[in-house]
């Protein structure tokens, strides 16, 4: 049984089967291509070939062929094709300038060439160098290197006064250097006038004399005024070993507990002051937990004034926002011994276990390890700072946000997060009451989502929902329209 055509297979649509890509017959058609690919094999019609063109120099504009042509490429921008350049043409055809290269090429035409002719003949090829002439004429130095060896002229070399240059007693690149050309060059007139090179220094030592391995290559090239690697170089000929270097005398020890200016001065300062190494300072510094010497951190404190050595240094260091180890490095400098808690005042405290171990630091003035170890003498077990999660109801979750809630439980609003969702219970939404938002459309919904805490996407809802179009200003009080 013979199949039917579909409609859109009109007598139109098969005359522009294989002169056009199956995907533009589609187009036009109003179906795909994989149908038009379908009917052109059933139809025994070639694909269309990107490579053949039309002769349109030679008049043959048949039916078929102008019926391919796009709307937009009428008979006088085929005309004008090549005679000007393609973003022209696409912005007279108001299409694409790919698209105008691609119908170019398709018909044919070769692109107009805006490249002026160049006058190679007269440009100076040789007299002066490729780079400065490629920029006189707009064009890259391969190009007028191109021409040059094209017509065998050689490449343009500085003339330079050979007169009083000492060729042959200095090296060809030190030379170079002085005279701003390149080192073959001065290799290239040296050779010209039959000049040797220069003798390595290291001529005329007698090898055997010198003290090879008894002395550092460094050390022996400095006597005789040479580079340590000839010295290696005679040392390693004759199998010389380098004999090792005797150990250096190791610096006395030092009491570092009796250098009472650590931190207080910078140890460049005090490594000179003791002829040391500036790392054996910082080391004896860092080994005490005192830190660097920075004046802007203690800078402004009547440390006078300060309860050194009647408090811990870690309490006094969080009041005065410094380190702990500027606090000690004060209190040491002015005598003052380390704070000695009264350790009978927790033995009669009742909030051991009742309490954290920090909250009773805090208020007594002790560390939260001796806080620990008074607790853990006595036999009591810590206090519980976390909240029973299994008296927190539902309810409860629902009627507050996480950070709300985590501040009545004393747990931030991450942790709440964590146990609301392991319910499955949603997130409480933050109670607005929009009516009253006076804002809306006024400003961004970016800067209102800002101000009220929610999503920007919740504010647009909530603005559409209300018939109130966007902001038309980038931000309050700016005046400028998107």
């Amino acid at each position: 049984m013979k199949s039917r055509s579909p409609s859109w297979l009109t007598d139109d649509v098969r005359d522009l089967l294989g002169t056009i890509p199956d995907h533009e017959v589609a187009e036009r058609a109003g179906t795909n291509k994989d149908q038009v690919g379908f009917w052109r094999r059933r139809l025994g019609i070639q694909s269309f070939q990107a490579s053949s063109r039309v002769d349109w120099s030679k008049g043959k504009r048949t039916a078929k062929h102008l019926a391919s042509l796009p709307s937009w490429l009428t008979l006088e921008l085929q005309q004008r094709m090549g005679t000007v350049t393609d973003r022209e043409l696409s912005s007279a055809a108001g299409v694409s300038q790919t698209q105008v290269l691609l119908w170019r090429r398709r018909l044919g035409i070769s692109p107009l060439n805006t490249m002026p002719e160049l006058d190679w003949d007269n440009a100076g090829l040789g007299e002066r160098p490729d780079a400065e002439i490629a920029r006189e004429l707009g064009v890259r130095p391969t190009s007028v290197a191109r021409q040059r060896v094209k017509r065998g002229i050689a490449a343009y070399r500085r003339a330079v006064s050979w007169d009083g240059v000492e060729l042959g007693k200095r090296s060809d690149k030190a030379i170079a250097k002085e005279l701003g050309v390149s080192a073959s060059m001065v290799r290239d007139r040296r050779i010209k006038e039959g000049i040797p090179p220069i003798q390595s220094r290291s001529v005329g030592i007698d090898w055997d004399d010198q003290p090879l391995g008894e002395v550092s290559d460094a050390e022996l090239a400095r006597r005789l005024g040479v580079g340590p690697s000839s010295v290696r170089g005679a040392r390693l000929r004759r199998s010389i070993p380098m004999t090792a270097a005797p150990p250096k005398s190791r610096a006395p020890m030092r009491n570092w507990d009796l250098v009472h200016d650590l931190g207080q001065r910078s140890d460049n300062e005090i490594a000179k002051e003791l002829g040391v190494q500036v790392g054996l300072v910082s080391q004896a510094r860092r080994v005490r937990g005192i830190p660097a010497f920075s004046p802007s951190l203690v800078k402004g404190i009547d440390w006078d004034a300060e309860p050194l050595g009647q408090v811990p240094d870690a309490h006094l260091a969080a009041k005065l926002g410094v380190h702990q180890g500027n606090v000690a490095v004060v209190r040491v400098a002015r005598g003052i011994p380390v704070f000695q808690p009264d350790k009978s005042v927790l033995e009669e405290s009742d909030g051991l276990g009742v309490l954290p171990d920090t909250e009773i630091a805090r208020r007594t003035n002790l560390t939260r390890s001796y806080v620990r170890s008074c607790r853990v003498r006595q036999g009591i077990a810590p206090a519980k700072t976390r909240p029973d999660w299994s008296l927190v109801k539902d309810d409860d979750f629902r009627a507050h946000s996480d950070e709300e809630l985590g501040q009545l439980l004393g747990v931030t609003g991450s942790a709440v997060s964590v146990h609301r969702r392991k319910r499955g219970i949603m997130k409480s939404p933050k109670k607005i009451d929009w009516d009253e938002v006076a804002d809306l459309g006024v400003v961004s919904d970016k800067q209102l989502a800002e101000q009220l805490g929610v999503s920007e996407t919740t504010v647009a809802v909530h603005r559409r929902r209300r018939g109130i179009g966007p902001s038309r200003f980038r931000g309050v009080g700016t005046g400028r329209k998107r």
